[in-house]
């Protein structure tokens, strides 16, 4: 049995010092890559890729993206993917409003909601998706 811990949870207060960064980062850098701390381009790109890769060949895709940023993969999947071949159905959940707002506002077909970390995904199954995409996740396992 673990001991219980005093104070303050430290999820909670990991998720909020993630969320006052990205929010500095987004408000120093706008809505692109930059915005979200992806310095390098081809990071992100090859990230995504790899991800796209999974999905190849289903009729169908399902795409649940934690720390979605201003929408960014799933730009990358409209313009890489191939129409016929799947329909796509994406969620991007990140804790910045504003990034979600700059989402929402760009792709008004995709579904985007603002979560912080600790909160957990109301109402969403990981089995109900193709691909998880998570740049971080910070959680207590319970070991």
């Amino acid at each position: 049995m673990r001991p219980k811990r005093s104070g303050p949870d430290p999820v909670s207060h990991v998720g909020t010092l993630l969320e006052a960064y990205y929010r500095r980062a987004f408000v120093r850098h706008g809505p692109g890559l930059k915005g979200a701390d992806w310095p390098k381009e081809g990071d992100a790109l090859l990230r995504y890729g790899l991800h796209q890769r999974a999905m190849e060949g289903r009729r169908a895709a399902s795409v649940l993206d934690v720390g979605c940023g201003a929408g960014y993969f799933f730009e990358f999947l409209k313009k890489n993917r191939n129409p016929q071949e799947r329909a796509l159905r994406y969620l991007g959940v990140d804790c910045v409003p504003e990034m979600i707002a700059a989402a929402r506002k760009k792709y008004p077909d995709a579904e985007f909601r603002v979560s912080a970390l600790q909160d957990g995904l109301p109402g969403v199954a990981a089995r109900d998706f193709s691909v998880a995409a998570a740049v971080k996740w910070v959680g207590d396992t319970g070991a």
